[in-house]
């Protein structure tokens, strides 16, 4: 029982320096990540409900900034947009479509038949 509560003191502490520090993250992949952190921290530690309407709505917020209707992330790099799915699995679900079209063309072609 000690071990958890020296846990969650830790952990709040944490949430409380992100959620100080998040409008100063630099923009792009490393804002979108502490933004879900912190909607993830107000929906899973008890005592956070105060704060689920406000990181939920930075979320939404970065989210439609950085996330284009195709899928793929503002910057158009495949290989950013790789990176923010795989250390935010919950924005996968966004660039999932931009990965797998990669590997396709972006323009067509005219075929020469």
């Amino acid at each position: 029982m000690r071990f958890y509560r020296r846990f969650l003191r830790s952990l709040l502490r944490q949430v409380r320096y992100l959620r100080h520090t998040a409008r100063d993250a630099r923009d792009g992949v490393p804002r979108l990540q502490a933004t879900i952190a912190l909607t993830y921290a107000a929906l899973c530690i008890a005592g956070q409900a105060p704060h689920q309407v406000r990181d939920g709505a930075r979320s939404t917020h970065e989210i439609e900034r950085q996330i284009l209707p195709d899928g793929g992330h503002v910057s158009r790099n495949p290989e950013r947009a790789d990176r923010a799915a795989a250390r935010s699995p919950a924005a996968a679900p966004c660039l999932q479509v931009r990965a797998t079209s990669r590997r396709r063309p972006l323009l067509n072609t005219p075929s020469t038949a």
